[in-house]
């Protein structure tokens, strides 16, 4: 069943009372008293014991819990206030014993957030007093609470989180049977976590692209206190509407920590593709690598375009600086003070042209179909002939939490212009997934049913293929198990992979497994430069789509490396050219 997703000024509460039997549920409320004594010293009243005035959209869920309409009795409530700290690990597992209680709510008023490097956990920090006071309040291990939940999987929970931290601790959890609703606070310490890890705002739009819904999950978010006034601009307006209404702090919607919910591939594609983008281009500004980020702009966005200019002044103030520190005509601390200023600059335009931004990223991958006009007319036995002679290159990608973000946009992009411009859209499709979940992998062949399967990602020789598991870590996949899945799609679907692309560092050994199951496959003998993988690319598709043969593409791909010059990775590596490696099945 489907769940509306969008910014609420009260919760919408029919959809949980269709799912929830109340007279069986049990609701915890963990925080603070009918004062709530901030850090500063102001006070704010409560509209009940536990609930916080930011949550008010939430009271009127405890409220109805209460009343003899739904038919909660008092007793299934239960406020842990200057209680002892073990009180609510307690509560959890008394429910979680008790057959008779098959929905449980908990809310949780949270006042940090916390992790713990040597036991590779997190802490939510609860406060269970009357007052706020650091040393009263509960540290409360994710971890704990994730292995309490899994002992009922019947048991369907709902968590309220008031926090600031919402992002952090979504992560973290445990979601397979949880409904989660998260607020966050208003202080400058949360409006500094937000402004640089993005704030949290779903709309209208989402609910268009997650045709089928959420799967036993849906999150009610309210806004920031920050951005209240623009309250009446945002609430059921559309993904890019809000965009169009946005203040530079409010760059842009978070949708990563939700991510794992949504079971449209095509929703995932399009959300993630944003994602991407804007965070790929950021990260390489903080990375200093601002050349790269003006390269990706002059790519996406036309020189038609009043913005392309302002790219191209850009570029120039930026060669001047890095020419004047070359040849040492700038002192250090005026070279710093100016690029601090051209940095700053180039993230304000981005902010300002991020729906543009968007438009013709979009445009340019075929990420969003655009509405046609209705005709009378059906296609044409010809022209579905034409659709389905097509032949399919499937790229493949992934990002896993706590590796270096790879420039997939940019790559994909460059493979979907050579074809535009080699006008062979009627030989060819190319067909992108983005941010692929391992255990997906044999569902998106059986879709797509490629000729060519391009891969790029991270890899290493001895774990795999690193594509990532439901809460964004790594998952490794070796060349075997791809090898196996390639032959299915064979027995099965009586479809044959012609070649696979591992643009990938230390791919050799997996692409050398891969040529059993496949007639052409290539890897990579070490660590390549993305520069170096890129114009690999280029080559070998400017080959493949005037209908040549993998060999020639091939020798292409390696011509146009050695031809950019491009520095080794290591001075004990092997030339750049030298990396790719192309291996073919010689029983076919």
């Amino acid at each position: 069943m489907g769940f509306e997703l969008e910014i609420i000024e009260t919760v919408e509460l029919e959809p949980l009372q269709k799912k929830f039997d109340f007279r069986k549920t049990k609701a915890i409320i963990v925080g603070v008293g009918e004062e709530y004594s901030t850090r500063n010293g102001s006070k704010d009243d409560l509209l009940f014991p536990g609930l916080p005035e930011v949550l008010e959209e939430q009271a009127e869920l405890i409220k109805i819990l209460q009343s003899e309409d739904v038919g909660i009795l008092e007793k299934n409530i239960e406020v842990l206030i200057n209680e002892e700290k073990t009180a609510f690990i307690k509560a959890v597992q008394s429910t979680i014993n008790d057959n008779s209680i098959d929905s449980l709510i908990i809310y949780l008023q949270v006042v940090g957030f916390k992790k713990r490097k040597k036991e590779k956990s997190e802490d939510l920090i609860i406060n269970f007093k009357e007052t706020y006071n650091e040393e009263e309040s509960y540290s409360l291990n994710i971890r704990d609470l994730n292995k309490i939940l899994s002992l009922r999987t019947d048991l369907q929970v709902i968590i309220f989180l008031d926090c600031n931290f919402s992002g952090l601790a979504i992560n973290k959890l445990n979601l397979e049977n949880v409904i989660l609703i998260t607020s966050s606070g208003s202080n400058e310490r949360a409006y500094r976590f937000k402004k640089e890890k993005l704030t949290s705002i779903f709309t209208s739009e989402l609910v268009l692209l997650t045709k089928e819904g959420i799967e036993n999950r849906h999150a009610y978010l309210s806004l920031h206190d920050f951005f209240l006034e623009l309250r009446k601009k945002v609430i059921n307006k559309s993904y890019q509407e809000v965009k169009e209404v946005q203040e530079p702090r409010m760059r842009s919607a978070n949708i990563i920590p939700f991510y794992q919910f949504f079971k449209n591939n095509t929703t995932k594609n399009e959300i993630r593709r944003k994602d991407y983008t804007m965070a790929e281009l950021f990260g390489l500004i903080n990375e200093n690598k601002v050349r790269e980020v003006l390269n990706h702009l002059k790519i996406t966005i036309p020189d038609q375009e009043e913005s392309s200019k302002t790219i191209l002044n850009f570029e120039q103030w930026h060669s001047r600086l890095e020419t004047l520190k070359t040849f040492k005509k700038i002192e250090d601390k005026n070279f710093k003070f100016e690029y601090k200023i051209l940095i700053s600059s180039l993230k304000e335009f981005l902010n300002s042209n991020e729906s543009l931004l968007y438009t013709n990223i979009n445009e340019a991958a075929g990420s969003v179909e655009k509405p046609t006009e209705k005709t009378n007319e059906t296609p044409s036995i010809k022209d579905l002939e034409t659709e389905n002679s097509k032949k399919t290159i499937l790229f493949l990608s992934a990002a896993p939490d706590g590796l270096e973000t790879l420039r997939f946009g940019e790559e994909v992009n460059a493979i979907k212009d050579i074809l535009k411009s080699k006008r062979k859209e009627n030989s060819y499709r190319i067909e992108d997934e983005y941010a692929v979940i391992a255990e997906n992998l044999p569902e998106i062949l059986r879709e797509h049913k490629p000729f060519i399967l391009h891969i790029s990602l991270h890899s290493s020789q001895e774990k795999g293929l690193l594509f990532q598991n439901k809460v964004n870590k790594k998952h490794p996949v070796n060349g075997n198990i791809i090898a196996k899945i390639l032959k299915l799609l064979e027995d099965s679907k009586k479809h044959r992979v012609h070649c696979v692309l591992l643009n990938a560092c230390q791919s050799n050994g997996h692409a050398q497994v891969l040529k059993e199951a496949v007639d052409y496959a290539i890897g990579m003998e070490d660590d390549i430069p993305d520069r170096a993988a890129l114009a690999f690319t280029k080559g070998f598709y400017n080959i493949i789509f005037e209908d040549m043969d993998i060999a020639s593409a091939f020798a292409e791909g390696k011509l146009q490396i050695e031809l950019m010059g491009i520095p080794k990775i290591r001075e004990d590596a092997s030339p750049n050219h030298e990396l790719p490696h192309l291996f073919y099945n010689k029983t076919k």
